[in-house]
């Protein structure tokens, strides 16, 4: 499978690590049609360092910036971007990340081995904000790094949720006649946009994984995402509840805008919700035995760390009362 390739950036308050992520992917092995870049709304010079960048490796042109002077949010701001990208495959790119030089090189050569792949995804690491690896517990699955690549199915995607954009590239031509012929009009969509890829792309059986270590994601006190892998952090009660509540809210958009239509895979995302909502009452409730009610009910979406997890927040709140 040949093509042009195009790379979709978004920042928002990111300046401070934002450099090195630019050199990674100007750094590319293989060749880029364009680098799409949008700025959210900063206000703090991200916008500018970014021009800066830009200007100073003569990249004006190839590269093509957008600095918004309101602030969309997160994940309009990347659907926004998005719909700008030209290229026949897009590579999503957060701004405070680093990727391996071959990251594309080796993800085209396997979208080139099998056509099928809608999207395709890559394994990844933790890092810190100096740059230092992250051995966590909570910490993504390790790569074997043996090459090979696997389907991942719509329950997989819910049960282990280890493909953030950074590591996700997909077919645009199939993406953009996906949204047309679920969506409609529709420009937004309040579901994060890897999350929608992966869904997409496993419910058609053609989601696959790389088992290669290709990107490294920061881990930093601004993260965007919120995202957090010391223990201390993630098993404070108003977190993890926040974080329930707010991925309730997407398995509930998933059904009510009809965004999947098979029935496994509409089983799968109901089963996920009602374990969400079943865990949600027992943390607020308070009650250990609801909570491991919950876990054995729903256990094959259920991680053993996220179950873990709920026992530390439910140790928290009993001993904070």
């Amino acid at each position: 499978m040949g093509g042009e390739v195009s790379v979709c950036l978004c920042t928002f308050r990111g300046g401070e690590y934002l450099e090195p992520q630019l050199e990674d992917i100007r750094g590319q092995s293989h060749p880029l049609m364009e680098v799409v870049a949008a700025d959210d709304g900063s206000g703090d010079g991200t916008a500018q360092r970014l021009e800066a960048f830009v200007q100073s490796h003569g990249l004006a042109g190839h590269w093509r910036l957008e600095a918004r002077e309101s602030n969309l949010g997160y994940p309009a701001s990347f659907y926004a971007a998005m719909a700008r990208c030209r290229g026949d495959r897009v590579y999503l790119a957060d701004q405070d990340d680093r990727w391996h030089p071959d990251k594309i090189s080796l993800m085209e050569a396997e979208f080139a081995r099998n056509p099928g792949w809608r999207v395709l995804v890559c394994k990844f690491g933790l890092i810190d904000s100096r740059g230092r690896a992250i051995r966590s517990l909570l910490a993504p699955a390790r790569s074997r790094e043996s090459g090979q690549c696997r389907r991942v199915d719509v329950a997989q995607v819910l049960y282990q949720g280890e493909w953030p954009g950074m590591v996700m590239a997909y077919d645009r031509a199939w993406f953009v006649e996906k949204w047309r012929r679920r969506l409609g009009d529709r420009e937004y969509l309040p579901l994060p946009h890897d999350l929608l890829l992966a869904l997409w792309a496993a419910e058609e059986g053609a989601l696959g994984q790389l088992d290669r270590t290709l990107a490294w994601h920061r881990r930093h006190d601004s993260n965007a995402g919120g995202e957090e892998h010391r223990v201390s952090r993630l098993s404070a009660p108003s977190r993890k509840l926040a974080e329930l509540e707010a991925f309730r809210g997407y398995l509930s958009c998933l059904l009510e805008a009809h965004v999947v239509k098979d029935d496994k895979s509409l089983y799968a995302i109901g089963r996920k919700l009602a374990q969400t909502q079943a865990r949600l009452r027992a943390l607020e409730s308070g009650g250990v035995l609801s909570l491991l009610a919950a876990h054995g009910r729903y256990r094959e979406y259920l991680r053993l760390q996220s179950a873990a997890g709920d026992m530390l927040v439910w140790l928290r709140k009993s001993v904070g009362r």
